[in-house]
């Protein structure tokens, strides 16, 4: 598990693993392995509160792609979240980004699944992400009231219109 999560995000997008555990024990966090055949097909690590459902990680291991474990594991957390709003966040999709490629991708599976732009981008010391959920009238306030329930104290992204950041409304590549 602890090999797929630093295979699959770069190392300034991770919270040391360490604290995925920690953070996990309280009620409001879940880290899960998702296993498929007897081999682990995907991880994935949620914040959930009566506001909504987070998804700060989804990863699925290089032997598991394209035989719809992400495509599964998404529809598993969209029935668990059922009338709240499914979020997460994304690097924004720029043509000129070194991941381009990738970045397009991962838009296009999201967007596949419902789950869409919100117009809003998540702000912390690590970058600027790309906010993306089910109810795309999800507010700002929302947002921070969900992400809040992953670390109370520590952590408090900004969360902004991602036309003031330079970001295009529909999260288009620029």
């Amino acid at each position: 598990m602890r090999g797929l999560y630093e295979r699959a995000f770069p190392d300034v997008e991770r919270l040391p693993f360490g604290m995925l555990l920690v953070n996990a024990l309280r009620g409001c966090v879940r880290l899960e392995v998702h296993v498929l055949g007897g081999s682990l097909a995907a991880i994935t690590y949620s914040v959930e509160s009566d506001e909504g459902l987070y998804l700060l990680y989804l990863a699925v291991s290089d032997e598991m792609r394209g035989r719809g474990v992400g495509s599964a594991v998404l529809a598993e957390m969209r029935r668990r979240a059922g009338s709240r709003p499914l979020a997460l966040d994304v690097e924004p999709p720029y043509a000129d980004a070194p991941n381009a490629e990738q970045r397009r991708r991962r838009m296009a599976f999201y967007r596949r699944a419902g789950v869409t732009s919100t117009g809003r981008c998540l702000i912390d010391d690590e970058g600027t992400y790309l906010v993306l959920s089910t109810q795309q009238d999800i507010s700002s306030e929302r947002l921070r009231q969900i992400v809040g329930n992953l670390a109370p104290m520590s952590y408090r992204p900004r969360i902004v219109d991602a036309a003031e950041v330079g970001v295009p409304e529909g999260g288009e590549a620029r």
